[in-house]
């Protein structure tokens, strides 16, 4: 079984309000500026 993954709109609204909750949201542009460029 294969999952694509999805978008931060496809997730249930109280499971993205926890995300908010925790400051989990902007991770990816944080790990993103952390990676040493290609």
């Amino acid at each position: 079984m294969s999952h694509e993954l999805g978008r931060l709109e496809d997730l249930p609204q109280d499971y993205r309000d926890e995300l908010k909750k925790l400051n989990l949201v902007p991770l990816w542009p944080s790990l993103r500026a952390v990676l040493p460029p290609k």
